[in-house]
């Protein structure tokens, strides 16, 4: 039961990476601030399959001396894997008491989401038990490397697709009932085509690879 619990909470820390790609067919039936509220959500109730694990199956005598040399490696990955999630979860709930600019937070919450994800996954590996076949060890790396792909894609892979396609502000325009309209023109490419009621990121004066972008 307890490893069980293990294996759904890594597989829910796995499903983080893919709520929050902005892929188009994945935001589009449910909207991204859902899918960022879900997001918390998940993580929360992953957090507590991961806890009730440690709990239960923890060697608590190897964790006191987690240092010692005969300590397998095995308990080392898992108590990396779960500080790094105690500190994954708490700076997320309390960026603004810790006094964390968005920023460093983002950056913080993108090392720490990879070291969860790749020291729990090491610690499965090397318990073994459920994992002693090569198919079952061979589909848990390649399920943590597509999570791991799914952050690079969205921290250099869409970037760089927007590398160049830049959009210049034309003209400001103050409009009734607090409302301001923004006119752009794409430089250099066609733009896209658009719906009412959508909305886009912008990182005005700024790289595509910049950590803050404003929804309008």
């Amino acid at each position: 039961f307890s490893a069980a619990l293990g294996f759904v909470g890594l597989a829910l820390m796995g499903l983080e990476f893919a709520l929050v790609a902005r892929f188009r067919a994945v935001a589009e039936p449910f909207g991204s601030d859902a899918l960022v509220q879900f997001h918390r959500q998940i993580g929360l109730v992953g957090l507590s399959f991961v806890l009730v694990h440690v709990a239960i199956s923890a060697p608590w005598d190897l964790v006191v001396r987690l240092f010692a040399e005969d300590t397998p490696s095995r308990v080392r990955w898992a108590v990396l894997a779960t500080v790094a999630l105690l500190a994954l979860v708490g700076s997320s709930l309390g960026r603004e008491r810790l006094r964390l600019s968005y920023e460093a937070w983002h950056i913080l919450h993108a090392i720490l989401a990879v070291t969860v994800i790749v020291a729990a996954l090491m610690h499965v590996l090397l318990v073994g038990y459920y994992l002693n076949e090569t198919w079952k060890q061979g589909l848990w790396i390649l399920m943590t490397g597509a999570f791991i792909t799914l952050l690079a894609w969205v921290r250099i892979g869409k970037p760089l697709s927007l590398w160049g396609r830049p959009w210049t502000v034309v003209r400001v325009t103050a409009e009734r009932g607090q409302t301001t309209t923004l006119t752009l023109r794409a430089d250099g490419h066609p733009g896209f085509s658009f719906a009412p009621g959508q909305y886009a990121w912008f990182a005005i004066g700024r790289s595509p690879f910049a950590l803050t972008k404003h929804p309008f």
